[in-house]
């Protein structure tokens, strides 16, 4: 006896075309980092005038600011650096040594 098969429904078809688009562009945007990675594997050099300090082998970029008076250490939030602090620092908002901390360079 032989088995007849239906066509499949359309909403099928477009799920599945659907699919297979998906990760065919997860394949190809996963290539392109992995080439993109590999060539820009190397270290830029770091812009002059920077400033680090060393403390258990780990190394911390800093600002400094102001001059007289105790010091106040600011520390920013995620995926921020230093640099947040560029409004507030460079003013004297007080009468302190303002230094901002970068947690990685």
């Amino acid at each position: 006896m032989r088995t007849i098969r239906k066509p499949a429904a359309p909403g099928r078809r477009w799920v599945r075309r659907l699919l297979i688009a998906t990760s065919a562009m997860a394949v190809v945007a996963t290539l392109f980092s992995l080439v993109y990675n590999a060539a820009t594997a190397g270290r830029s050099r770091e812009p002059a005038g920077l400033r680090f300090v060393t403390a258990d082998g780990i190394r911390t970029r800093y600002r400094q600011w102001g001059g007289g008076g105790p010091p106040v250490v600011l520390i920013h939030g995620f995926a921020e650096s230093a640099d947040t602090f560029d409004p507030l620092g460079p003013r004297g908002w007080c009468s302190s040594t303002e230094t901002g901390s970068t947690t990685r360079p």
